[in-house]
């Protein structure tokens, strides 16, 4: 076994009387040659026959291990880039080719004024989380924003970009430009919409509930009556991909990101908006606009937000409703300048409370948090929070402490200056990826997850697997444990008994890592009629050939 000094107390017990290790010869490397699982553990050991004491021949020792627990970590390959346009400054992830596997969009500004080059680059996945050359499609004047959903109904992925106009002589008409997908990926030639003045980001949703999705942007209007005032547009779809009038709603000042969802729970969707004037708490909150059921919106309310740059919205507490996280790109902690995650939980009603959770101690270590992107990065049911860092060219991810509290963060090298990150399952195994834009290096970046996750797939080929956790199962279904990590030397696998008190169900030496075994490379299917109907769990440990462990628990639900 092999284990950290510093986690270990090692106790030698000979006959019951407490014996120094130095009076045994006792060496640990002789005795340590297997991993040891957090918890207690007793070996027999035999005396090895280095003893004055003759009559001690043959007796054997208890040694009594205690090890320190490991917290669990989540990881990823080193980051892999594929070339963009000039300029990358946002990235969204889908299916745009329509063949399974997610696909990556970034929007560029290349080039200087007054002679930028804007663009939009697609990369297709290869199904294996790489991705071939770019495709470049030109849109609107200086985009800044990208989103991506079938805003014609014809069942495919379309993208859209806000496009702020002029960037030198801000005020000017900003546009939306529209992609049409032709099926396979390929996109037809921009559209363009006008939307409100000097527009910065661009999300979508359908706010009038008529079954299509329409666009929302923000802008910054300038002053009125010696106040500056923003505003969130909203385009209404006609329903093939068209967008009626733009119809402006009075939103904070500096608005700089957006988000959409049911925050209030009465069934349609709302806004949230994040305000960045630059200055340091100053013009810099969260507003929230409740929707009338129409699409139009009202109610606004403020809430403290300190240099929020983007906002995105989840339920991160796990009380049913939808709370909201800001990346800030500043804030001062012990005495320096850091970059932060802020949590505001939703009290139920669409009202909120944040907390703070910094990323970085000292400036410039993790300075620049601009983006942010919410998902079960580790595989436990609730929802992390992953920031890019441009300053300190990191990935900072947060993990949920299962109340919407968030643990110290991990930073994970990212060059290129990250500026915009999204999350999905880039190559086909069942847990979360990163990607990011990295505008100084004109590239996306990947982090390809190897954190072991429990899946489940209804294929004894363990095709298009899901997360276990919160999954209701009936009848055969195929449970196995994911993760890219060839250093994992067995996986114990309990049920029911998540402290790992009892007998382990079944411990598997070699991967692949199955509940039920498996026959050649195909799993054995897990009955879940042998569990009662109700709420169950299975959990993992993970045994590594470096002495660490993690232990991994899955809720789900038996309904047959």
């Amino acid at each position: 076994m092999r284990v950290s000094r510093a986690a270990l107390r090692l106790s030698v017990y000979w006959s019951g009387v407490q014996t120094s290790l130095s009076r045994l010869c006792l060496r640990l490397s002789q005795v340590v040659s297997a991993p040891l699982e957090t918890g207690a553990v007793s070996l027999h050991l035999k005396r090895m026959g280095m003893t004055t004491n003759a009559a001690l021949l043959g007796l054997a020792a208890t040694v009594a291990l205690s090890t320190a627990p490991v917290q669990a970590q989540v990881s990823f390959l080193p980051p892999q880039t594929f070339a963009t346009a000039d300029g990358p400054r946002s990235i969204v992830v889908g299916d745009l080719d329509g063949d399974g596997d997610l696909d990556l969009a970034t929007v560029n500004i290349g080039g200087s004024y007054p002679d930028f080059v804007n663009t939009v680059s697609v990369l297709k996945n290869n199904g294996n989380g790489t991705f071939a050359n770019a495709q470049t499609l030109a849109v609107g004047d200086y985009p800044t924003s990208i989103t991506v959903g079938d805003l014609d109904g014809d069942g495919d992925l379309d993208l859209a970009t806000v496009n702020i106009g002029d960037y030198v002589y801000p005020g000017f008409q900003s546009t939306v430009s529209v992609l049409r997908n032709n099926g396979n990926g390929t996109f037809a030639a921009a559209q363009s919409f006008t939307t409100g003045k000097s527009a910065f980001e661009i999300t979508i949703g359908d706010i009038d509930g008529d079954g299509d999705l329409d666009l929302v942007t923000t802008y910054g209007a300038g002053y009125t009556n010696s106040r500056y005032v923003g505003y969130v547009t909203v385009l209404k779809n006609n329903g093939n991909g068209t967008f009626a009038e733009p119809q402006d709603f009075p939103s904070g000042a500096y608005p700089t990101s957006i988000t959409i969802g049911d925050l209030d729970g009465d069934g349609d969707l709302d806004l949230a908006i994040a305000n960045n004037s630059g200055f340091r708490y100053f013009f810099s909150y969260l507003t929230v606009l409740k929707n009338d059921g129409n699409g139009n919106f009202g109610g606004r309310q403020d809430f403290g937000a300190s240099l929020a740059f983007d906002i995105e919205a989840g339920d991160l507490d796990g009380d049913g409703d939808l709370d909201l996280a800001t990346a800030n790109t500043s804030n001062v902690y012990n005495g320096f300048s850091t970059g932060s995650v802020t949590v505001f939980k939703n009290g139920g009603d669409g009202t909120f409370r944040g907390q703070t959770f910094y990323i970085g101690d000292s400036y410039p270590s993790n300075d620049g948090t601009y983006s942010l992107t919410i998902g079960d990065l580790d595989g436990d049911g609730d929802l992390d929070v992953a920031a890019a860092n441009s300053r300190s060219n990191t990935v900072s991810v947060l993990k949920n402490n299962g109340d919407g509290t968030l643990a110290t963060p991990q930073d994970f090298a990212n060059e290129g200056g990250p500026n915009s990150i999204a999350v999905g399952d880039l190559d086909e195994d069942g847990d979360l990826d990163l990607a990011t834009t990295s505008p100084s290096s004109d590239t996306v970046a990947t982090l390809q997850s190897t954190t072991p996750t429990l899946q489940l797939s209804l294929s004894p080929d363990r095709s298009n697997p899901v997360p276990l956790a919160g999954q209701t199962v009936s009848g055969d279904v195929y449970v196995f444990a994911s993760g890219k990590d060839a250093d994992f030397l067995r996986v114990r696998f309990f049920i029911d008994d998540p402290d790992r008190s009892g007998e382990s169900f079944r411990t598997e030496l070699a991967a692949p890592f199955d509940l039920s075994g498996a026959s050649g490379s195909k799993a054995n299917p897990s009955d879940s009629r042998a569990l009662t109907n109700g709420t169950h769990t299975i959990t993992a440990t993970f045994a590594r050939t470096d002495g660490t462990f993690r232990t991994i628990t899955s809720t789900f639900t038996v309904n047959n």
